[in-house]
């Protein structure tokens, strides 16, 4: 999977190899981390998806952690385009994700997968652009994606139970987006309760 030659890694098999110098992920060349195989390192121990992809969405290397994640193994991950994968009512927000990130721009994007068995789960992925082999634009993406289907699900409950309280008319306080301090002084306000300070 990597290899450290030279303090330039690696990725890739044999007939999809691309290599990383140190400056390319953000280490000095004196770095000590250099001695070691640091992206392996990384690849195996992140349950996150890495890959890189070039702007058509084709794959140029992917961590093996892609399988419990979508279900593909790394080499059928590789030969797929995201775009294929992405529920048909997020396609547009993958393609606007990706002009962002070819842009220059970092971007998180979060959207419905369908895995290898076709059900889909909810993912969220953080993109970096990066320059390969010396090029003038753009002409990679990074991408690390993780599993937030748990959370999209307790947001989505969240919401429902918000409604229904509307809807009978009980109050209820948004506490996913206040501080601990605002939520206090709402509580004492609604309760018509005296604050005293010691």
């Amino acid at each position: 999977l990597f290899r450290s030659v030279n303090e330039v890694w690696y990725l890739g098999s044999e007939s999809h190899r691309l290599s990383i110098s140190a400056e390319t992920v953000g280490f000095e060349p004196t770095s000590p981390l250099r001695d070691i195989d640091f992206l392996q390192l990384i690849a195996e121990a992140s349950s996150d998806m890495m890959a890189i992809r070039n702007p058509r969405g084709e794959g140029l290397f992917v961590t093996p952690s892609c399988e419990h994640l979508t279900g593909y193994k790394p080499a059928e991950l590789m030969q797929r385009n995201l775009l294929d994968d992405a529920h048909p009512e997020d396609v547009e927000i993958v393609i606007e994700a990706r002009k962002k990130v070819l842009s220059g721009q970092k971007t998180t994007v979060t959207w419905r997968l369908r895995r290898k068995n076709g059900s889909y789960i909810w993912v969220e992925f953080r993109l970096r652009p990066f320059k390969l082999h010396g090029a003038s634009e753009y002409n990679a993406v990074l991408s690390i994606g993780r599993d937030v289907t748990d959370t999209k699900r307790v947001e989505f409950e969240i919401r429902e139970a918000e409604a229904l309280m509307r809807q009978e008319g009980i109050p209820y306080l948004d506490v996913t987006t206040k501080s601990v301090e605002e939520l206090a002084t709402t509580i004492l306000h609604q309760a018509n309760l005296v604050r005293r300070i010691y």
